[in-house]
């Protein structure tokens, strides 16, 4: 396992976002969240292209994360990722 594959091990669980323009970008998933009006929200990391400058001014490309909010309804878990330990906030229980 190369250090990408391990890094991309470690930081899961993963999903398949659906943007509003109809992208799919996959993301790390961090959290849920039920909002007051009973909707349903996946906070997020999507790791974005990033420059990292070294201290003898070499640079390299890299990723970063950015957080974002998800609906729902446009998260499709990845198969093979446990998304049962995640932060859940607003929940009843019996209720989700």
């Amino acid at each position: 396992m190369d250090a990408e594959e391990e890094w991309r091990s470690k930081a899961g669980p993963w999903a398949r976002a659906t943007l509003p323009d109809g992208q799919e970008l996959d993301v790390v998933v961090t959290s849920r969240h039920r909002s007051r009006d009973g909707a349903w929200w996946y906070e997020c990391e999507a790791i974005l292209p990033a420059r990292h400058e070294a201290a003898d001014g070499a640079t390299k490309p890299t990723g970063a994360p950015a957080p974002i909010s998800v609906q729902a309804e446009r998260i499709t878990p990845i198969p093979g990722e446990d998304h049962s330990t995640l932060p859940t906030e607003g929940g009843v229980a019996g209720r989700q």
